[in-house]
């Protein structure tokens, strides 16, 4: 509808304060909007809806961030001090806060560090590991081939774990070898048996088969005297450890001797004491898993000179 001129009944433009045809002064109570005040007020009325939206999602968005730059702190520390996988964790929440906020929190920080440095002490761990056992393989086998020391005259056969005399190859396996010195005496052992050498008993004169039997010869200094108080001595300190040892009186060959009969973590031992023509108290040990094999009447082949065997 509209609007005229209450003076002169002209037409009014929308919202004219004065009349343009008479000048009549334009008396009004509630302007009329006009279609494009409409509209703008409803822009108007949009564009505030869409602030308010607009400035909720920053709150809401501020406090998720905040949550995760918490939690990745939380985690971060804890695992600095317990476990990778809270470190793990930690770091995952630091990731999501960055991806929302474009910024790096210190439990992000944290947690790569705490990776980090426990990846640090797996890798040292695991070569000081393989370390001690490349050094302990190492040892194992300077102990193995320093524990053997080959008669330059018998080359090992691998296929049939024997011994030959290099210069016709023949085989010498059903015959004797004399081992021994004129200071401990001698004795005959199979020819496959091989010298051997103890560290820790470095003074003593030792043979063995397949490290599996052994054969031990010595002799006291001339302030040992009676074979009968060494072998009580050592039958006292045997059962102090718990062994039990048995002790009989018997003879290598012309000597009379105490023997001592016991058993080491599965070895058998048969120990022997005696004194020679030379005054000297005698120790003969044959060592080995039986005491029933041949190799245990070895002892009885002693003789205190080579010429005797």
């Amino acid at each position: 509808m509209k609007e005229r001129c209450p003076s002169c009944g002209n037409e009014l433009y929308p919202n004219s304060k004065y009349c343009g045809n008479c000048g009549q002064e334009i008396k009004r109570t509630n302007p009329i909007p006009t279609v494009n005040e409409t509209n703008n007020q409803e822009v108007i009325t949009n564009n505030n809806n869409n602030n308010n939206q607009t400035n909720n999602n920053p709150v809401n968005d501020n406090k998720d961030s905040e949550s995760l730059k918490t939690v990745s702190l939380v985690f971060g520390l804890l695992g600095l001090f317990f476990s990778f996988i809270l470190s793990v964790v930690g770091l995952i929440t630091g990731i999501a806060y960055k991806s929302k906020t474009k910024n790096t929190c210190a439990g992000l920080v944290i947690s790569i560090i705490s990776i980090v440095f426990r990846l640090i002490i797996v890798i040292f761990a695991t070569l000081l590991v393989a370390s001690i056992g490349s050094e302990f393989a190492n040892e194992m086998e300077r102990e193995l081939y320093n524990g053997y020391e080959y008669n330059e005259q018998y080359n090992y056969n691998e296929n049939n774990n024997n011994y030959y005399e290099d210069n016709n190859n023949t085989k010498e396996e059903s015959k004797t070898q004399i081992i021994g010195n004129d200071q401990y005496g001698y004795v005959k052992v199979p020819k496959d048996w091989i010298k051997f050498y103890d560290p820790e008993a470095s003074e003593t004169f030792q043979y063995t088969y397949q490290m599996t039997y052994i054969i031990t010869l010595y002799a006291y200094d001339s302030s040992i005297t009676d074979p009968y108080l060494v072998a009580s001595n050592l039958k006292y300190n045997e059962e102090k450890d718990g062994l039990s040892v048995n002790m009989t009186q018997t003879t290598i060959g012309k000597y009379n001797a105490y023997k001592l009969e016991y058993i080491v973590d599965g070895t058998w031992l048969n120990i022997y004491f005696f004194k020679a023509e030379d005054n000297k108290v005698h120790y003969l040990c044959i060592e080995g898993p039986d005491r029933y094999s041949k190799y245990f009447d070895i002892p009885k082949t002693f003789k205190l000179t080579n010429t005797e065997v």
